[in-house]
C-alpha cells in the first residue's frame, strides 16, 4: 500500500455490485487491519423505475490514518466524514459532514428538484477548512469559508448556474454562466475580490507557496450583447 498511500497499509475490502433491469445495488467495506486502523463503507442503490437513489458514505480513520497522510494534514489528524441521502432524483438531499479530531471542519447539503425548466439543483458547503490546509496557504482560508452553487440541468439540453458564490477571508466570488445544448458556453458573469489593503499580503494558493498578494478584484463577462471582457 505505501506507493499507493504513502505508507505501509494492510487492508480487508469485501462488497458486491449488481446492475441488472435498470436497478442499481451496491456494497463495498474496505477495512484496515494494521495500526492505525480505520474504515470506509459504502452502500448506494438506484432504480431506473421509481428514481429512487439511496447513498451512505462513511469514512473513520483514527490519527495518522491513510487519508491524512495522503492529503499530507499538518499533525496527520483523525478524519471521520459522512456523505448520505435518499429519496427521488426530483425531490433528494444529500448531507455531508467532515470532521477532524471530533471538530467539525466542513458541512452542506446537496439538494436535487424538479422545476419546469428541468432538473435543479443547489449545493451549499461551509466551514473552517484552514486546519486542512499547508501552513504556507492557511491565511487564505483563515475564518469560516462558504461555497454556494445554484442551477438547473436544462430539459432542452445545456446547464444553467444561477448562482455561483464563495466566500472566504481573503476571497469572493459571485457569478453565473449558461450554457447551450452543445455544453458551449452562451454567457458568463463573474465578479470577486482577492485579498485586503486592511490585513496584509496573503499568499494565493498556487504551486510555489510564494504568490502573494495584497488585494485585487475581479469583473468578467461573456455574451448578452458583447464578448469577451475583463477587469
Amino acid at each position: 500500500g505505501e506507493p499507493v498511500f504513502g505508507q505501509a497499509a494492510t487492508l480487508t475490502t469485501e462488497g458486491f455490485a449488481t446492475l441488472e433491469g435498470g436497478e442499481l445495488d451496491t456494497e463495498l467495506a474496505i477495512r484496515r487491519l494494521d495500526d492505525p486502523g480505520g474504515s470506509l463503507t459504502l452502500q448506494a442503490s438506484f432504480s431506473n423505475r421509481t428514481r429512487q437513489l439511496a447513498l451512505d458514505l462513511a469514512l473513520s480513520e483514527p490519527e495518522g490514518g491513510v487519508v491524512a497522510s495522503m492529503l499530507d494534514i499538518e499533525g496527520r489528524p483523525a478524519i471521520d466524514m459522512t456523505l448520505a441521502g435518499a429519496g427521488p432524483l426530483e425531490d433528494l438531499d444529500i448531507a455531508f459532514d467532515l470532521a477532524a479530531n471530533d471538530r467539525s471542519l466542513a458541512r452542506g447539503e446537496v439538494a436535487l428538484r424538479e422545476s419546469d425548466d428541468g432538473l435543479a439543483f443547489s449545493a451549499d458547503f461551509t466551514g473552517e477548512l484552514s486546519p486542512l490546509i499547508p501552513a504556507d496557504y492557511r491565511d487564505f482560508f483563515a475564518g469560516e469559508s462558504s461555497v454556494r452553487v445554484a442551477g438547473v440541468n436544462l430539459a432542452a439540453g445545456g446547464l444553467r448556474l444561477d448562482e455561483i458564490a464563495v466566500a472566504a477571508e481573503a476571497l469572493d466570488l459571485d457569478g453565473s454562466l449558461e450554457t447551450g445544448p452543445d455544453r458551449f458556453l452562451r454567457r458568463l458573469a463573474l465578479t470577486g475580490r482577492v485579498g485586503s489593503e486592511e490585513n496584509g499580503p496573503v499568499t494565493l494558493p498556487v504551486p510555489g507557496g510564494e504568490t502573494t498578494l495584497r488585494s485585487g478584484t475581479l469583473d468578467v463577462s461573456y455574451g448578452e450583447g458583447d464578448r469577451w471582457r475583463g477587469d
